[in-house]
């Protein structure tokens, strides 16, 4: 059975599973390590154990939310994003049968998420309404939950519809 998973990357991103039918496997915060004193990174490690985990007996098919750098973003912030986005995306396309990277743009538009110009908002209200059961999305800080949630959607929607990845 295909299990599809949704990454928004970062050290505040989300990882989501949903089975063929839609319904939820799991969701998971991005797994992290310290890094010095006051910092964290993604785990590489962390991300090992958990796709490990989740892929036991089923055909993983992932799609990585891609990250850009934005004009007036500082080195260290940039270099951060890069370093999370590398993990994610080579964990990824290590455990998976098929995996893929998306813009927000593309994924938003294909599940039609609304867009009402508040995007963190949008992504709760419509994870929401598409998987009631779940309770891990009561805080405006569980948006990242909420689009890895969304991504997954997106997978399986992509994948179905004889999507490629790698």
């Amino acid at each position: 059975m295909n299990l599809y998973c949704g990454i928004d990357p970062g050290k505040t991103g989300a990882i989501a599973f949903i089975w063929e039918d839609r319904s939820l496997r799991g969701v998971w915060d991005m797994p992290t390590e310290p890094v010095g004193k006051s910092r964290v990174q993604v785990s590489p490690e962390g991300l090992d154990e958990l796709f490990n985990y989740m892929e036991q007996g089923a055909r993983l098919c992932t799609v990585v939310e891609r990250q850009s750098s934005r004009p007036g973003q500082g080195v260290s912030s940039v270099f951060s994003i890069g370093d999370s986005f590398g993990a994610v995306r080579a964990i990824s396309y290590v455990y998976s049968h098929l995996a893929a990277e998306v813009t927000p743009r593309t994924w938003q538009k294909k599940i039609n998420r609304p867009s009402t110009g508040d995007s963190k908002a949008d992504s709760l209200k419509m994870a929401r309404e598409l998987f009631p059961a779940y309770d891990g999305l009561t805080r405006k800080k569980d948006h990242n939950r909420a689009d890895a949630l969304l991504i997954a959607v997106y997978a399986r929607i992509m994948f179905r519809n004889g999507g490629n990845g790698k």
